[in-house]
């Protein structure tokens, strides 16, 4: 599938503690809705994340436009890329 205007993914961000806190049990991974609103020549997707509470804000999965090495698709869900969500 490629990640063309109007489909639906899953985006997972990064999620880190404050450094003062002491609890030291995994950090969930974190699932947000993202629409794909945009795509770069190479296919690469920009997305539209839609959190639990809050606005809404662009992720462009492209290298250096949300992070230095991009956003990429992972078949699995992983803290900083995105997926399709799976099919039931």
């Amino acid at each position: 599938m490629k990640p063309t205007i109007g489909r639906i993914v899953h985006y997972h961000p990064f999620v880190c503690r404050d450094a003062s806190d002491p609890d030291t049990s995994p950090i969930p991974l974190i699932t947000y809705a993202a629409l794909v609103v945009g795509a770069h020549r190479d296919g690469t997707p920009i997305l539209r994340v839609f959190p639990d509470a809050g606005d809404s804000y662009l992720v462009d999965c492209g290298i250096n436009g949300y992070s230095v090495d991009g956003v990429t698709r992972t078949d699995e869900p992983e803290m900083g890329h995105w997926n399709w969500p799976p099919r039931e």
